[in-house]
């Protein structure tokens, strides 16, 4: 119990959304291809819906639950997505809206993030913040810059750290795909992540994964059935227990 507290503060602080796809790739979401791919990456939106459970270090009442779609129309695209964390002591939720402008090798989005926690028997915080992202492709690289909880950066009295995200994402084979993130936060040390998603067969990939902060190792499965794919992965920590991520995604 001594967990839920300070994961959930840490959470409301930082912006950090956990997802089945965002563990799935070790943060690096140019190599996830899910439709609330928008919650880290503002300027990364597709056609689907997804759902999804995190069970953080295994703990029945630290489980995150996601829900969102996405959707383009020629050029523009729109978002939606819900994470709840919701057990006996704390009730949070994060409720994000998207906009996208894509073109073939350049894109651009913002996040509208509303943000409601409470504690319950005490305070309730309720407030928005917003997002901003890029991305671009350049032969068989594609890049993206994210800037977090850019305005504003405070709620009641609690301020949002301002973060910076770059990634880059290598295509040197159709089976193999190679990743690189790296995040900076305010009074946390810099994020660097490293992720590679093997094509195994047609319906069946494969991604591992390495964050430095705290020493993350990432592993998971994506299938492929039709319009329907189903992922699963895992992340250790070094004092905690596993943290699993079950998630569906329907292609539309």
């Amino acid at each position: 119990m001594l967990l839920i507290l300070p994961t959930s503060i840490y959470c409301f602080q930082s912006g950090i959304y956990q997802t089945p796809s965002y563990i799935l790739s070790s943060g690096i979401s140019l190599l996830s291809d899910s439709p609330i791919d928008f919650i880290n990456s503002p300027s990364e939106t597709s056609k689907g819906i997804e759902s999804g459970l995190v069970y953080l270090y295994n703990e029945p009442e630290l489980v995150i639950k996601a829900l969102g779609s996405s959707y383009k129309l020629k050029k523009f695209g729109f978002g939606v997505a819900l994470n709840n964390l919701n057990n006996d002591l704390i009730n949070e939720n994060h409720f994000t809206l998207n906009s996208s402008y894509c073109l073939s090798s350049f894109s651009l989005g913002v996040n509208l993030r509303i943000i409601n926690q409470e504690v319950k028997g005490y305070d309730t915080i309720t407030g928005v913040t917003t997002d901003i992202g890029m991305s671009w492709n350049w032969k068989q690289t594609t890049s993206s810059l994210t800037l977090s909880n850019l305005y504003p950066q405070k709620i009641d009295d609690i301020k949002l750290p301002f973060k910076t995200n770059i990634q880059f994402a290598y295509l040197p084979f159709d089976i193999v795909h190679l990743g690189l993130g790296i995040e900076s936060e305010e009074d946390y040390p810099v994020q660097y992540s490293f992720s590679s998603k093997l094509k195994l067969t047609r319906a069946l990939f494969f991604y591992s994964g390495y964050q430095t902060e705290v020493n993350r190792l990432n592993f998971g499965i994506l299938i492929n059935y039709k319009r329907v794919s189903f992922k699963y992965a895992v992340s250790n920590h070094p004092e905690l227990e596993l943290t699993h991520a079950l998630g569906i995604q329907f292609n539309l």
